[in-house]
């Protein structure tokens, strides 16, 4: 579990779960999201090519734990992987742990950019099953299915929770 990708819909818990894997192996931990949007929030995309080469910049490390929902980002970077988790959370536990995250205002231009981009977040969660891009269930699903290494799908906090109580501290 050198190279770890966590996919999964908005609330599923992948970040959660990074930061307890990280504290557990000893990994460095990065955000889909941080390499995609240009700072001050979710309102202005980086340009593709820079993000693309971001992606595959983490992948050429050693070590490291990359989640998020872009599927097709890390598609191309897939063979680099040496674990696969997919957080298959279902939409009540997905919303309940979006209303619980809040508007996340430090992360915005403004507390009004950070309400205005957490209802469009919570509106575009709710569609994960109807999409048909790489940033959706069947995304995610197909990439899940496609992997041949070592994997994992979590479709429950109990579950996450008995995945991470299996796992050996790393030497570090």
């Amino acid at each position: 579990m050198d190279r770890i990708l966590i996919l999964g819909n908005s609330g599923a818990g992948k970040s959660w779960l990074s930061w307890h894997l990280r504290e557990r192996l000893g990994l460095g931990v990065h955000h889909l999201d941080d390499l995609f949007w240009e700072p001050g929030g979710f309102v202005r995309e980086r340009p593709i090519e820079l993000v693309r080469a971001d992606v595959k910049r983490v992948a050429d490390e050693p070590r490291w734990i990359l989640e998020g929902v872009f599927g097709d980002l890390v598609e191309p970077i897939l063979h680099r992987c040496t674990y696969l988790i997919f957080l298959d959370k279902d939409w009540a536990e997905c919303h309940h742990a979006l209303m619980d995250r809040g508007i996340q205002p430090e992360r915005h231009a403004s507390v009004e950019d950070a309400k205005r981009s957490f209802d469009a977040l919570v509106q575009w969660a709710s569609q994960y099953w109807t999409r048909g891009n790489g940033r959706s269930f069947i995304g995610h699903s197909t990439l899940f299915e496609r992997f041949s290494g070592p994997k994992a799908a979590l479709r429950s906090r109990a579950l996450t929770a008995q995945f991470l109580a299996g796992l050996r501290p790393s030497a570090r």
